[in-house]
């Protein structure tokens, strides 16, 4: 993240509205849209705002599709470890009757057959190189008319990354050339790392010697993170 400027309140809002406008767009034509979340934290933060977006609207015969074996022993987990208010409130998020939890890859091919289905798909891995959000996006790729919206940050090489590449055509997924036909947009205030601002106001009290060592994250947002910082301070270098 040392490349990434800090988000405002205003962005983040932004951002949120865009995509659930976004996502009622996909389903209002009966289409599918598909989410890649973190299995933990992420994606049920994702199954909380849908829920309080559309708990109360006429979506017709679309389902939420929470598609990770992961996600659901987390969510039984939160179950476990919350309490009081929002324990009730998370029980009565699960219990939405439009929820669909996926553990099965055999029922999330069968899910994915169903293509004249809306569908709101939560699925991990987020970066979409593993899990079966990797089977989802194989799917919804080729059809114009479905979307995958990015929440979370996909690093460099992976499928994700690869798919959010406007400079591409097609991604390889399991040896099978996917045109990129369906809408694809990439939202970046979810993240809830530290930002660049962030990282150099941290770097600014670390008081250990004349060194720090940069070793997490892209080369591009290390080297940038660096030349920050020497210009801010010549006494303590970071290192790559």
């Amino acid at each position: 993240y040392g490349d990434r400027g800090s988000f405002t309140k205003e962005q983040c809002l932004s951002e949120r509205k865009d995509l659930l406008k976004n996502i009622k767009d996909v389903i209002d034509r009966k289409n599918r849209c598909l989410i890649p979340c973190f299995s933990f934290q992420r994606s049920q933060m994702a199954m909380c705002m849908l829920y309080e977006e559309f708990k109360d609207k006429d979506l017709g015969n679309t389902i939420v599709v929470v598609d990770s074996r992961l996600t659901n022993e987390l969510n039984n987990v939160f179950m476990n470890i919350i309490d009081d208010e929002q324990r009730e409130y998370f029980k009565e998020v699960l219990s939405w009757d439009r929820l669909k939890f996926i553990t099965s890859f055999k029922d999330t091919e069968k899910l994915i057959a169903r293509k004249e289905q809306p569908m709101i798909i939560i699925s991990s891995s987020g970066m979409v190189d593993n899990g079966h959000s990797k089977s989802w996006a194989a799917s919804l790729l080729t059809n114009k008319n479905d979307a995958i919206f990015f929440i979370g940050y996909c690093g460099k090489g992976t499928l994700g990354n690869k798919i959010q590449n406007p400079d591409t055509k097609t991604v390889t997924i399991d040896g099978v050339v996917c045109p990129k036909r369906c809408k694809i947009v990439i939202y970046k205030t979810f993240s809830s790392h530290a930002q660049q601002s962030d990282l150099l106001e941290y770097i600014k009290h670390i008081n250990i010697g004349k060194s720090i060592i940069l070793h997490h994250g892209s080369k591009e947002a290390k080297e940038q993170l660096k030349q920050l910082k020497i210009q801010l301070d010549s006494y303590q270098q970071l290192e790559i």
